[in-house]
């Protein structure tokens, strides 16, 4: 009886450490977390620069390090937005990141929204490439800025 309960204990840490081993392994081949920073840094490219960030920054420590760091280009696209959400976007997302964002796009959608007195495009975009402005009826308020 002692050697068969001996056998049956040793079974079952035989399978404890197999389901131990087999997890670790599907731990590893199924966390995201386990790509490299190259990988994320490619997948950011396609993404839109506010949804990106929104997205990612609280996450966890390790994507907060990667969108601060400078090679995350941001692409930001003002599209059919409402005020209070061009507002939010405009303090807490371009204004910090404005020396990553590397493209503007932008359309009648936001209308009379002071948009472009809530981050003016200067010097401080140092990396800014293009800037599209798409279905404007009131060009007039932007070369008065």
């Amino acid at each position: 009886m002692n050697q068969s309960k001996q056998n049956r204990m040793a079974m079952m840490e035989f399978e404890k450490n197999k389901r131990k081993k087999l997890q670790r392994i599907y731990e590893r081949k199924n966390c995201i977390e386990n790509l490299p920073n190259e990988i994320f840094y490619e997948i950011f490219d396609y993404l839109e620069g506010c949804l990106l960030y929104e997205a990612f920054s609280n996450l966890n420590y390790r994507f907060q390090q990667l969108l601060i760091d400078s090679s995350v280009r941001l692409k930001i696209n003002f599209v059919s937005y409402s005020g209070l959400l061009l507002e939010h976007r405009s303090k807490h997302i371009v204004i910090p990141k404005r020396h990553q964002i590397i493209s503007f796009n932008f359309d009648n959608a936001f209308g009379e929204s002071p948009i472009f007195t809530w981050f003016p495009i200067n010097s401080q975009f140092n990396r800014l490439e293009s800037i599209t402005l798409r279905d404007i009826r009131t060009f007039h308020k932007i070369f008065h800025l």
